[in-house]
């Protein structure tokens, strides 16, 4: 794959970057890819970044993050079980709002633990090649 830019866009709907105002500002970047992340739920700034980008034929995933801070439920056994259920979600939401959603374009990722969720799949769409686990306090024992 071949390098590109990582841009870490400011928070949409802030005072310093109106919703009204926020595609034109994406429109001075040259987006080859793009991930879009939330934390507990699609939002609509989420639905208005993954339509823009689909609409200009850009690949796109969504990436719930912070799974692992979810608490299971009475019939969830383990964190398979988790990790399924928070990307079935994620993905019914995302095609309640965004037609052409398709459930590959769904990821979910643990902030502490790298081997949960779908990590491998996001950093081969980024072109992240690694063989190890990263090192960080939060996975390290």
């Amino acid at each position: 794959m071949a390098p590109g830019t990582i841009w870490d866009l400011p928070g949409c709907d802030t005072p310093n970057n109106p919703s009204s105002t926020y595609t034109a500002l994406l429109a001075q970047r040259p987006f080859t890819r793009a991930i879009i992340t939330g934390a507990t739920r699609l939002t609509e700034t989420d639905v208005g970044l993954v339509k823009y980008f689909a609409s200009r034929g850009i690949p796109w995933w969504y990436v719930r993050t912070k799974i692992d801070v979810v608490d299971n439920t009475e019939d969830e056994a383990s964190d398979v079980a988790v990790v399924e259920r928070l990307r079935a979600e994620s993905f019914q939401a995302l095609r309640t709002h965004v037609s052409g959603g398709e459930a590959e374009h769904v990821l979910v990722v643990s902030s502490r633990r790298w081997e949960l969720g779908d990590l491998a799949i996001l950093c081969t769409f980024c072109g992240i090649v690694r063989k190890e686990a990263p090192r960080s306090s939060c996975n390290q024992q």
